[in-house]
């Protein structure tokens, strides 16, 4: 729920505060409200609707919260928050689906590292792996966790 001293914000803005903490793999309310230019309150409001989105973790005092979601899967959050918004006006099905689940990258790189040696031509496994689940997610094949409304 929106704070009620916050200005309020548009989907954009929460998809460009998406972008950012998902890229930089950082989240703090002071770096969205530098970073977007918005007040405080409206950062701190922000940041509470991608915890709840299951995009960044809870709060923890005055550190930065941990990023749940991977960098390569930016663009399936701003697409999540996107949808949201249109079904919102439409009346459609409410936020948070389709976010790549942390336990099935875990299990790619485990897959991609005892699979494929990779040391040879310098690929890093990881990377291989984060690359592989988020083109198999964006097609829609890699099962996803619902994180609720």
């Amino acid at each position: 729920m929106p704070d009620q001293s916050a200005e309020p914000y548009t989907p954009e803005q929460l998809a460009r505060a998406a972008t950012l903490v998902v890229s930089n793999q950082f989240a703090s309310t002071s770096f969205i409200a530098r970073h977007m230019n918005v007040p405080g309150a409206t950062a701190n409001a922000i940041m509470n609707d991608l915890e709840r989105r299951k995009v960044v973790g809870p709060a923890n005092g005055t550190r930065a919260r941990q990023v749940l979601q991977p960098s390569f899967a930016v663009a399936h959050v701003v697409r999540d928050i996107r949808s949201d918004a249109v079904w919102r006006r439409t009346g459609g099905p409410a936020a948070g689906r389709d976010l790549v689940d942390p336990d099935q990258l875990r299990a790619a790189e485990r897959i991609v590292y005892s699979a494929i040696p990779l040391d040879a031509v310098g690929i890093n496994h990881a990377d291989l792996a984060r690359s592989i689940v988020g083109l198999l997610a964006d097609a829609g094949w890699v099962p996803t966790r619902s994180t609720g409304t």
